[in-house]
């Protein structure tokens, strides 16, 4: 089983099982997730076999509609 590096914040914890679960799911899946909420990091996460704390896989920014739900 792979492990994760990083955190989640209270609350969050349900983001860190599923992250951890994906991992599980494929030995040779990598990924990274950071979330922020009200400007403050919340989420993260990464790991896999092929990733490192300094890898920057991509981004995505949501409006900020997308933040209430």
């Amino acid at each position: 089983m792979q492990k994760s590096f990083g955190f989640a914040a209270p609350g969050y914890e349900g983001v860190l099982d599923l992250f951890e679960a994906l991992l599980a799911a494929d030995p040779q899946y990598s990924a990274q997730l950071a979330a922020y909420r009200d400007g403050v990091k919340i989420v993260d996460l990464y790991g896999g076999p092929h990733i490192t704390a300094d890898s920057v896989t991509g981004r995505i920014q949501f409006p900020r509609a997308w933040r209430r739900w």
